[in-house]
């Protein structure tokens, strides 16, 4: 792996978002209300 390589998959790690378990059943929850688009719910958690 060259220096570019190395940086990018640094800085890509560090810039990947992890989630709860917790917000992520909070999520499916409002998934299954089936109140709402999938897009809707997406962009209310901010996970576009």
């Amino acid at each position: 792996m060259n220096n570019k390589t190395a940086f990018f998959k640094v800085y890509n790690d560090a810039m990947r978002k992890t989630y709860s378990g917790e917000f992520k059943a909070k999520v499916v929850l409002e998934i299954f209300k089936e109140e709402k688009t999938i897009s809707q719910i997406a962009s209310e958690y901010g996970i576009l």
